[in-house]
This record gives structure tokens, C-alpha cells and sequence, in this order.
């Protein structure tokens, strides 16, 4: 009964993908129709009947195992594939395995960058509190750098090959359900085109590559935290971080390169000492909009220290694939995700979760010794001064580059698609058009 002391109709009805209790008005008064009430059953112990099964059976106590089967079965495949501007396909494979219990978990990762392939095998105890581990791995990538056989007056950007081949140890120790700390404890064969500057008399600067091989043990922690909560259509709140550094001693001749010649020279004791972090932030909005911020940085030193590389798809949109190299390095993305259409009906089917983002890209990086200015003095990025012709009066340091743009992604067959509209952006004016990129997955 309502307050007027009218009847009121309760009921249940499913709409808009989920069900709602609804009340309304009853312009008729409700009869309950006898014939569907079910009769009154005995209460009391006299009432009861245990339940007896059609089979029963009795438990061997010889057949009993003290341990339960380690045996792995396939629990989550994710495959992420794309296209970027420079027309560079790159895929990625994740196969999670696990035994009944989720006490073991073997993990594989298998990549492609064009025509380079990586593998990543990780094997994990997670039977206590303090996870152990071991993984093998084989990477093999690639960087673009500056090709000056051609000479400045044809600036073109030339693969380099990286690879790294090793094994580790890995620890991890959850402090609470939002936080862990990890260690790794391992040993890395590298072979690198190493990318480094060479300054001239005049004061102009020539990038050099000098094939290099290394074989040292490698020590490592981080601290992890993860607060996000996730909607079908990916993360919607909270926040990840990973704060990571590795120290790698220089076990053979302690050398390093001298900046004008390009020769070694006695070094310290450090052939490889890094730091990283990658901060993710997802701001709610409304119930399916938010604001996604990225930022991530990494610093590398030593006689010999790691290269870093980012450029186009998920990290700075706009630009070609792994096209901004150095030992230290940083890039953010600011992105506004909104949902544009829930459900679009074909005859033969329909696309679900059509959503959309406006999105701004921008960072940099340098290598050791390098001229590098962020921007000038009237805030414009640098990025492309450094590749002009030594007479240009535009000619000088390297610095940022930015980008701005929009996407849409959808939902088809399960699989997340995305496409990326992206502009390179000085911070005073646009340059080219807009750039295209696609890709299969979730986005950061």
C-alpha cells in the first residue's frame, strides 16, 4: 500500500543491460490467484527429510594425495596487435597458465616488432605469502636513429638493432592488498648498436653508432602499487605506479666513450645503474567518462648505460615507432574518454561500447652528452633543430616534441579496436597533418 492507501505494483524488468526494480501504480486491484500459491509444507523436525543422493560412494583413504596436482591448464590468453604511422606492425601474445589451486602460474609473452621477435617465460610459486620466481627471456627490438651517411641534407632515421638475451631470479612480497615489493636477482647478455654524440670543434654535434657486447650480473627492485578499478571498457578510477632501479657492475675493462673523439676511456665501477617510474592516474568523471593521466621517466647511467626508446602508439602518438632514443627519458598523456554510442544494431549483428578521447602527448630524450633544450625562449619544443643543416639559422639543440589528437575504439568480437588521430605540436603551431595509427588491445 502506498500513502494514500492505494496498491502499488512492484516488479522487476530488465533494461539497458541490467535489471531495476521498478513501482507504478495499480489501476487495478490485485487478486493473489490461489491456484499458484503453493500449499502450506509441514514445519518442524517432523517436517524434515535429508536429502539422500541416487549414488553414493565412500573416499579411499589410500587414494587421498597429501599434494595437490601442479598440473597447468591454459587460463587467460590476451593478444594485443597493431599498425603504426610508419606502417610498423607490432603484436603481443600473453598465455597465463595455472594449477587448480592458482598456487602456480606459468606465464608467456611472445612479441613482434616488424620482422624482430621477443620471448619472455616466467614461472611463479605464489603458495606463499613471499612469491619466488625465475624467468628467461630473449629480446630483440629495434631504435631509429640518425642515418648521416645520407648527410643532413636527406635526414632519414635508420633501424638499429638491440638485443637482449638472460635469466632471473624474481621476488615478490605483497605488503597489503594494494602494494608489493619486488627484487630480481639475474644475469643479461646484450648486443646494441650503441647510439652516442660526438661534439665537434665548432660546436655542433654528430651522432655516432659503435656496435657494443656485454655480459654482466644485473641486481633490481620495485615498489608497486595499484588502486584502479575497471569497468568493461577498461580502468575508470584510481591509481598504478612502479618505481623500479637496477645496478649492473662493469665486470671487464672499466671504460666509458670520450665525447669528441669517440674513443674509450677509464670509467667507474658502473656499467649499467637505472631508474624508472611509470604513474598512472584515472580521475571518474561520470559514471562512463573520465580523465587518464600517464607519465612516465627513466634515467639511465654508467660506463655504458641502457637506451630507452618510445614513439608512436600507446606512448607519443604521431610520431614513428621507437623514434625518440636516449638514456634519460620522459613522455605524458593526458587523455578525456567518453562513451559515444552503447550499442549500434546491424541486421546481422551489432558494435558495442563505441567510445571516444581527446588526448595531448608530449616529452623528450637525450642521450649522455647530447645538446638538449626542452624549448626555447619563446616555448617552443626543439625537437627537429638538431636534424637541420649546421647553416640553417633554425640549427640547434634537440629537445620536446608534442602531439594532440583523437581516437575511437570499440568492442568487436571481444577484442578491444582502437584508431588514433595524432598531430605533431610545437607548443605554438601545428605541423603536417594528421597521422593515423591502429591497434588491438587495452590502452594504458
Amino acid at each position: 500500500m502506498g500513502k494514500d492507501n492505494t496498491e502499488k505494483l512492484v516488479f522487476a524488468a530488465y533494461y539497458k543491460r541490467r535489471f531495476t526494480l521498478y513501482i507504478a501504480d495499480s489501476k487495478k486491484p490485485l487478486k493473489k490467484l490461489s491456484e499458484l500459491a503453493p500449499s502450506p509444507s509441514p514445519t518442524g523436525p517432523q517436517g524434515y527429510v535429508p536429502y539422500q543422493p541416487a549414488i553414493e560412494v565412500t573416499i579411499d583413504p589410500e587414494k587421498v594425495t597429501a599434494k595437490p596436482s601442479h598440473k597447468l591448464q591454459l587460463e587467460d590468453a590476451n593478444i594485443n596487435a597493431g599498425i603504426n604511422t610508419d606502417q610498423t606492425f607490432v603484436s603481443n601474445t600473453v598465455l597465463v597458465f595455472g594449477d587448480n589451486l592458482g598456487d602456480r602460474r606459468f606465464i608467456a609473452t611472445l612479441q613482434s616488432v616488424s620482422s624482430y621477435t621477443t620471448f619472455d617465460f616466467a614461472y611463479y610459486d605464489l603458495s606463499r605469502r613471499m612469491q619466488k620466481g625465475v624467468e628467461l627471456f630473449d629480446q630483440r627490438v629495434y631504435f631509429l636513429a640518425l642515418d648521416q651517411s645520407h648527410g643532413f641534407e636527406q635526414v632519414v632515421r635508420d633501424r638499429q638493432a638491440y638485443r637482449t638475451t638472460g635469466g632471473q631470479f624474481l621476488a615478490n612480497y605483497p605488503l597489503d592488498r594494494y602494494h608489493r615489493v619486488e627484487g630480481q636477482l639475474g644475469f643479461i647478455s646484450r648486443s646494441i648498436d650503441y647510439p652516442f654524440v660526438q661534439t665537434n670543434e665548432n660546436g655542433t654535434q654528430a651522432f655516432i653508432i659503435a656496435p657494443r657486447s656485454d655480459n654482466y650480473p644485473i641486481i633490481g627492485a620495485a615498489f608497486v602499487g595499484d588502486t584502479v578499478s575497471y569497468q568493461e571498457w577498461g580502468p575508470s578510477q584510481g591509481r598504478r605506479y612502479r618505481l623500479f632501479g637496477s645496478w649492473a657492475p662493469d665486470l671487464g675493462q672499466k671504460t666509458t666513450l670520450d665525447q669528441f673523439t669517440g674513443k674509450e676511456i677509464p670509467g667507474g665501477t658502473t656499467l649499467i645503474g637505472n631508474v624508472a617510474l611509470d604513474f598512472r592516474q584515472y580521475i571518474k568523471v561520470t559514471a562512463r567518462s573520465l580523465f587518464a593521466f600517464r607519465i612516465f621517466g627513466a634515467v639511465s647511467k654508467g660506463n655504458f648505460p641502457d637506451v630507452y626508446y618510445f614513439g608512436g602508439l600507446d606512448t607519443l602518438r604521431g610520431l614513428d615507432y621507437a623514434s625518440q632514443i636516449g638514456n634519460t627519458v620522459g613522455y605524458a598523456n593526458f587523455e578525456f574518454r567518453f562513451p559515444l554510442i552503447d550499442f549500434l544494431v546491424f541486421p546481422f549483428g551489432g558494435l558495442r561500447d563505441i567510445r571516444g578521447k581527446f588526448f595531448f602527448d608530449i616529452g623528450g630524450a637525450a642521450l649522455e652528452n647530447q645538446h638538449w633544450v626542452f624549448w626555447d625562449n619563446d616555448h617552443r619544443l626543439n625537437a627537429t633543430r638538431c636534424q637541420l643543416l649546421p647553416t640553417d639559422p633554425n640549427y640547434g639543440p634537440c629537445g620536446g616534441v608534442a602531439s594532440y589528437g583523437y581516437g575511437v575504439e570499440l568492442t568487436f568480437l571481444g577484442l578491444p579496436l582502437h584508431w588514433d588521430f595524432a598531430k605533431l605540436f610545437d607548443l605554438k603551431q601545428s605541423h603536417g597533418g594528421f597521422r593515423t595509427s591502429f591497434y588491438i588491445g587495452y590502452e594504458f
